[in-house]
């Protein structure tokens, strides 16, 4: 049996393929809002011109209270592009 963590990348790893088959080469316009919640966690929220109305989280791990805490949203450039360039 799988763990978590390979059966999550595996999942996501079938989404993103599935994203590429419609993927569009044009990068779209993106505003960027970012923000801190009242409890200090910062965030980051990219927005592409047109928006395909889908959401999507990041999740970029727990940091300890009263450290750093980066605001991410995606784990890496060219998945940030590939997002943005297909809507999401």
């Amino acid at each position: 049996m799988l763990n978590k963590s390979v059966r999550f990348r595996l999942a996501l790893a079938s989404v993103l393929l599935l994203f590429c088959l419609g993927a569009s080469p044009v990068q779209a316009a993106t505003t960027t809002l970012t923000g801190t919640l009242a409890d200090g966690a910062t965030y980051l929220i990219d927005v592409p011109s047109p928006w395909n109305g889908t959401l999507l989280l990041y999740n970029h791990m727990y940091f300890p209270p009263g450290g750093p805490n980066p605001a991410l949203d995606a784990g890496d450039p060219a998945t940030r592009d590939f997002l943005l360039a297909n809507g999401f």
